[in-house]
């Protein structure tokens, strides 16, 4: 399994495609893009800068167990809500730089976060990076379901429109 992927990165456009038939279209989140490496029950963070986080959210160990079956690396945004269940990057920045252990665990309670997982990238000592997007979310469909502090997003295939909020 490698041990460092670079994330695909999102591009802002002012109209949608012309062709958006070739195109899958998801919300924007507003978090941290962060690359989960998912070995047999332990978990790896690291944000698109390279900086470990691991122990900044220890409550995604839940997701490594879930998949403890399985050597996976997904591609996600780590997001925290405001108090209107918006994406709020800014209530986020409270838990990014926490280092201490116990100022984690009580930021975890006060301000829990959600991993929104966007695609699988590697499974079980095969790169999917070469499959086409709709198959690799397709088996990251089936792999991951919803947890206590993790999702699939919906993803709109060919409709642009269809994927505002």
């Amino acid at each position: 399994m490698p041990t460092r992927i670079e994330p695909m990165m999102a591009s802002l456009a002012s109209d949608l495609p012309v062709n958006q038939q070739s195109y899958a279209f998801e919300f924007k989140w507003d978090g941290i893009r962060t690359i989960g490496y998912l070995d047999r029950g332990r978990c790896r963070l690291l944000t698109r800068n390279s900086i470990e986080s691991t122990r900044r959210f220890p409550e995604l160990s839940a997701l490594a167990e879930e998949l403890s079956d399985y050597r996976a690396i997904v591609d996600g945004e780590i997001v925290t809500l405001d108090d209107a269940d918006r994406p709020s990057f800014s209530r986020l920045q409270h838990r990014m730089h926490l280092t201490d252990d116990a100022a984690v665990a009580r930021a975890a309670r006060r301000m829990p976060i959600f991993y929104v997982i966007f695609d699988l990238l590697h499974l079980d000592g095969r790169s999917l990076l070469g499959e086409p997007y709709e198959r690799r979310r397709e088996t990251l469909e089936g792999l991951i379901g919803s947890g206590a502090c993790w999702q699939v997003p919906a993803a709109h295939f060919g409709d642009g429109n269809s994927a505002s909020p």
